[in-house]
């Protein structure tokens, strides 16, 4: 019962964070202004909290890009914080066997990882059709859901935990490399093409505070995970052996299940990114466009100053010497 308590109040603590979004009734509907608005002086009254979140909520490659994010940090978290549960109590390691294991795991996860960045980077610049950001993170998020549940099915038999570990490290270290190049790459995107369709009102801000308040869900989905173990019987004072046998099965069945289908889920929000192909090349030429046209008024040439009269003392010969026969 306590687990469970414990698990309930970690689902309201990632609630809490919308506590400070103040209610539509309380919040005027204002326009968000544009650029060429807040020079001309009209419409200068900044947008109310809800005008800039709905507004940015509606667009459709921000909806895509944090669907994405929101599933990889629940998927993450929930990794990092639950791995070492299921290597004591699905595996059988003993508690102090689990920082070697771990640290194997994610040495080799961070060499390979590093490692593998330049050869994504050239990649997608070699072939923007097919190595598209939203598609490579596609393509590399299924390799996850293939290859995390036979690495953790193989951590439980007997082929070498530390030889299982360092190679699943390594693959799983090639799988996330892309992840935070192509993130910023796709959130980027939406940001200029949210600029352009408000007059060049670039609202970066508002674009990762929406996010990062999507992004609170996840504790809350993992504070639900927690919950449905408290409510299988799962204890945290008993020993491995004698934790019941629907507890181990729960544990067990959102490693091998459920993580396998976060990754699916996240591959397949990531193909509907709508911001490829055509549409992503009228949007670079229109940023370029915006942005040279900003440095020619930046930076204009001063006129040429008028010719100034020579002086009259310029203009009196200076005597010289008489020139001799």
């Amino acid at each position: 019962m306590r687990f469970i308590s414990c698990a309930v109040l970690t689902v309201l603590l990632g609630l809490m964070l919308y506590l400070a979004v103040p209610p539509t009734r309380h919040v005027a509907r204002l326009t968000p202004p544009t650029r060429a608005s807040a020079a001309s002086g009209s419409g200068a009254k900044p947008p109310s909290l809800w005008t800039a979140l709905s507004s940015t909520l509606r667009r459709r490659a921000f909806q895509v890009y944090t669907s994405m994010m929101l599933l990889s940090i629940t998927y993450a978290t929930f990794f990092g914080a639950n791995i070492p549960l299921y290597l004591v109590y699905i595996i059988g390691l003993e508690p102090r066997e689990v920082p070697a294991v771990a640290a194997a795991l994610g040495l080799s996860n961070l060499f390979t990882r590093v490692a593998c960045v330049p050869l994504y980077t050239r990649a997608t610049i070699r072939y923007p059709k097919h190595a598209h950001p939203a598609r490579l993170l596609a393509y590399v998020r299924l390799g996850e859901a293939i290859v995390v549940p036979i690495m953790l099915w193989l951590l439980g038999q007997n082929v070498g935990l530390f030889t299982v570990a360092f190679i699943a490290g390594l693959l799983t270290g090639i799988l996330h490399s892309p992840f935070d190049m192509c993130s910023h790459l796709l959130i980027g995107w939406a940001i200029d093409e949210d600029a352009l369709a408000n007059g060049g009102n670039r609202r970066e801000g508002m674009h990762y505070a929406a996010n990062g308040m999507i992004q609170h869900l996840s504790g809350a989905i993992n504070g639900l995970v927690l919950v449905a173990w408290g409510a299988a019987g799962f204890d945290a004072k008993l020993c491995a052996h004698q934790q019941p046998a629907a507890a181990r099965s729960a544990i067990e069945s959102s490693f091998l299940i459920g993580l396998p289908l976060l990754s699916f889920l996240t591959a397949l929000v990531a193909m509907f990114y709508p911001i490829q192909g055509e549409r992503l090349r009228r949007l670079l030429e229109r940023t370029e466009q915006a942005r040279h046209g900003k440095a020619k008024v930046q930076v204009q040439p001063a006129p040429p100053s008028p010719p100034q009269p020579a002086s009259i003392e310029s203009q009196k010969e200076v005597p010289g010497d008489a020139p001799t026969a």
